[in-house]
């Protein structure tokens, strides 16, 4: 019977630790590097490599996933416009009053769409610090957001 070095069981803590990662702070980049330390894990049991190597093998496994998920896997086919209607119903707080005639801005607690802050109208006057919902996008390329308090 073999026994299996502790640090391969590292590897392995460390692979699943990102993949989990990925659930809590959404943004497709944990999980591929996650599972780029479980390929270092798994041939880590079959073939006694230096920590350098395990390194190499680590880096150049996520980047290749990580090539192509952004070349292939990724939707871009869609506008950011388009895209932007996932904001819908979504709340968030103000972190820059808004009006009618004044732009604001709106910070999520997640980001949407690889940001965290949004400009945003709005009917009516609505102080910096109010937790708000999004309504509507707003403009052709769905830059901004149209907010109402929540």
């Amino acid at each position: 019977m073999t026994t299996i070095a502790i640090s391969t069981w590292y590897w392995l803590t460390l692979g699943i630790v990102l993949i989990l990662a990925e659930v809590f702070m959404p943004g497709i980049m944990m999980v591929w590097l996650g599972i780029g330390a479980c390929v270092v894990a798994i041939i880590s049991v079959m073939v006694k490599l230096q920590l350098t190597t395990k390194l190499l093998i680590w880096a150049a496994t996520s980047s290749i996933l990580l090539v192509l998920w952004f070349k292939f896997f990724r939707d871009n086919d869609s506008t950011r416009a388009g895209r932007a209607e996932a904001t819908l119903g979504y709340s968030g707080r103000l972190i820059r009053a808004v009006g009618p005639k004044e732009i604001g801005s709106v910070r999520f607690a997640r980001p949407i769409l690889g940001n965290d802050i949004w400009e945003c109208e709005a009917e009516s006057p609505i102080a910096a610090d109010a937790h708000v919902k999004v309504v509507a996008v707003v403009g052709r390329e769905g830059r901004r957001v149209k907010v109402m308090p929540a």
